[in-house]
């Protein structure tokens, strides 16, 4: 029996034991209130779950698989090796991820001696290019051939 069998089983109870009439129809009314907020929250908890699933599959992208990198940093990596150099606003451009995340990327990738300042483009921006070791781990995680 769920909870609405139960609820009208409770109101149709009152109703024989000679209930007065206003009673049942604030428990009704009750009843309504709850049944309200019940769909409610159901489909609070229904976005929640998709939420959940969604920030879960983030998690997994941003989680080192091993030694590999996440696949934000190998993506960049990618670009540059196809690339001379970029700024890494060009590379949030392209990859359609905000410029604060593009150079968090840059400087885990520069920390690992990845890629190296190359100089500023006409705009003054600093260009990055993917230097021996990034070439090295691309071709070791076989995502160049």
């Amino acid at each position: 029996m769920n909870w609405q069998e139960a609820a009208g089983n409770i109101v149709s109870a009152l109703r024989h034991a000679d209930v007065k009439k206003d009673i049942i129809e604030l428990q009704e009314k009750h009843l309504g209130l709850l049944t309200k907020e019940i769909e409610t929250l159901t489909a609070e908890n229904a976005k929640l779950k998709l939420k959940l699933t969604d920030l879960k599959k983030e998690l997994e992208t941003l989680r080192p698989k091993g030694d590999r990198l996440d696949d934000t940093s190998e993506k960049i990596l990618l670009l540059l090796a196809n690339h001379e150099q970029l700024s890494f606003r060009q590379i949030a451009e392209y990859l359609g991820i905000s410029k604060i995340k593009a150079e968090h990327r840059k400087d885990i990738l520069w920390k690992a001696k990845m890629i190296h300042f190359f100089g500023e483009d006409d705009n003054g921006e600093a260009c990055w290019g993917l230097i021996a070791d990034g070439r090295a781990y691309l071709f070791k995680n076989g995502l160049l051939s």
